[in-house]
């Protein structure tokens, strides 16, 4: 349900692109890439096997996705107009901050609650914490 809202909610704000962080089985990257089309979309996993397997899954209903191997505490491979990350972090790297585009949004988990951010037009966050009372 998280994962079809938050892409509903990226429908209406003129997604252009998206990043998925802890891609599991690769259901929510389905979910994005169906909607929004595949060559919008890039997954990220720490882990090589379920990069593997989402990637053979996806492929067998026609999907191509960007699915990578990669930590999600390291820079992400682009920019990104949403960030939607299923992976429970206790904050949130600066890197997904800097990965997003003015304007851009952030979904994840925070300590076991969900959390939705977004990117000033026009601005960049330099310091989360100072600004919006954050832990990052």
């Amino acid at each position: 349900m998280h994962r079809r809202s938050a892409a509903t909610r990226s429908e209406r704000h003129g997604t252009r692109s998206s990043s998925q962080s802890g891609k599991g089985s690769g259901y929510g990257t389905a979910l994005l890439a169906s909607r929004f089309g595949a060559g919008r979309i890039t997954s990220i996993d720490v882990d090589d096997y379920p990069v593997e397997v989402a990637q053979r899954r996806l492929q067998s209903i026609g999907l191509s996705p960007r699915v990578l191997v990669g930590s999600a505490l390291e820079s992400l491979p682009g920019r990104f107009d949403r960030i939607v990350a299923t992976v429970g972090m206790p904050r949130n790297p600066r890197t997904w901050l800097e990965a997003l585009n003015p304007g851009g949004r952030l979904v994840t988990t925070i300590a076991g609650t969900s959390v939705v951010m977004r990117q000033p037009a026009g601005k960049r966050l330099v310091n989360a914490s100072a600004n919006h009372g954050a832990c990052w």
